[in-house]
């Protein structure tokens, strides 16, 4: 791969899942920056996983020929532009844009988590374009988490400023889970927009929950929610009602969280 570019090139890369007769393709634009053998490899494996994981979650193979795109920036003001020309709004390094059905970032220290976080919102509009904010939210930035070990096995790194705030909420004023499993999105934003802090603290915290706890809860859950039902329905599906699962949800954050330096394993 040549040195740093200072134009448009197009990287389509074919990812192929196991022994599936189709692939996973991702196409990378990158304006004036490069994305060496490194970062394509990497971004490879991961997009690969969060494919294979959503599969599971909705029995489906969908996303063995799902179509990525990603655009990838050097220059902040040309990320900048290009975000703008959407008719959105900047607010972070990186947005996945529904309309375009592409992910724009730009390329930082951070921008990998970016572009993992954006794949998985994607990958939502595959499979259920409608899903509650609180769990494209949560996925989202569990996705964003996924790191390998020492033996390059992909692991789910928790968040600690979250696990802190809901160890602390789980023994002093609880959980708002009704804020959190509110119906309509446009509320859910609102809410987020006064207290963003908590609403994205429990929905990541719920959603890696479920995966470290066993990733076969979500199937049903989520098949729940698309047919209609209520958020306390569909946990009721998977744990038997809404109650068991807030118990065992705050048992683990109030006495089962692992230390700063673990995490749980795929």
């Amino acid at each position: 791969m040549s040195k740093l570019l200072s134009f448009k090139y197009t990287l389509t890369l074919l990812m192929f899942c196991g022994l599936a007769a189709h692939a996973q393709i991702l196409h990378i634009d990158s304006v004036g920056c490069e994305v060496n053998e490194t970062d394509t490899s990497y971004l490879n494996k991961m997009v690969r996983h969060e494919g294979q994981f959503y599969n599971q979650i909705f029995n489906t193979h969908l996303n063995d020929t799902a179509s990525i795109r990603i655009s990838i920036y050097g220059k902040n003001k040309a990320y900048v532009k290009a975000v703008k020309a959407t008719g959105l709004k900047d607010l972070t390094n990186g947005m996945y844009s529904a309309e375009q059905n592409r992910t724009f970032v730009f390329k930082n220290e951070a921008f990998m988590h970016v572009i993992l976080r954006s794949v998985s919102n994607n990958l939502w509009r595959y499979n259920y374009p409608n899903a509650p904010k609180w769990l494209t939210e949560g996925s989202a930035t569990v996705m964003s988490f996924i790191d390998e070990d020492e033996n390059r096995k992909l692991i789910y790194t928790p968040n600690f400023d979250y696990n802190k705030q809901i160890k602390d909420l789980t023994w002093g004023d609880g959980i708002d889970f009704d804020a959190l499993f509110m119906d309509n999105n446009t509320d859910w934003n609102s809410k987020a927009s006064t207290n963003g802090k908590v609403l994205h603290a429990v929905s990541f915290c719920v959603f890696y929950f479920l995966v470290i706890q066993d990733k076969d809860y979500l199937t049903p859950i989520v098949a729940s929610l698309k047919q209609g039902h209520t958020a306390d329905e569909a946990f009721a599906s998977a744990f038997g009602s809404f109650g068991v699962f807030k118990d065992k949800f705050t048992f683990y954050y109030r006495y089962l969280v692992k230390s700063r330096f673990s995490s749980a394993s795929m």
